[in-house]
């Protein structure tokens, strides 16, 4: 299943990653939605009303590449880019199969966030303060 949503405020349709359909169901199940498109277009709204709270947008990565020993290069909206070391970093389920370089190459955007063909993905608010220190409050 492919799950497209369009909202306004983002320039592009968003894709949600494919193992995303456990936790739409999960939360459809529990009542806290009444269907996918509503789930992901909450999550989308909240997105955009944090980058309307903060006064300052929220860092969107424009590219990302993989590099050898479990690194990115990613170039963000604002000029913002550099080389984030994931080694290390890793760990729990959704992770694990990175550990594999050859699909960790095959990392991806999806309009919101860094991901992989699995489901994983990384905030860019994340990648950008591992690149500039600056802590989450300046944003």
């Amino acid at each position: 299943m492919t799950i497209t949503v369009t909202v306004p405020g983002l320039p592009d349709a968003y894709t949600a990653p494919p193992d995303i359909e456990k936790a739409i169901d999960e939360a459809i199940a529990a009542g806290e939605f009444g269907s996918i498109q509503e789930f992901v277009t909450a999550a989308l709204e909240w997105y955009l009303e944090q980058r309307k709270k903060r006064g300052k947008h929220l860092p969107r990565v424009i590219h990302v590449d993989p590099l050898a020993g479990y690194r990115l290069h990613v170039e963000f909206d604002d000029g913002v880019s550099g080389t984030v070391d994931l080694a290390g970093k890793l760990t729990g389920p959704m992770f694990e199969p990175l550990k594999d370089e050859t699909f960790f190459r095959q990392v991806a955007l999806d309009g919101l966030s860094v991901c992989w063909p699995n489901g994983a993905d990384i905030c860019p608010d994340t990648l950008y303060i591992e690149l500039t220190g600056e802590p989450r409050s300046s944003f």
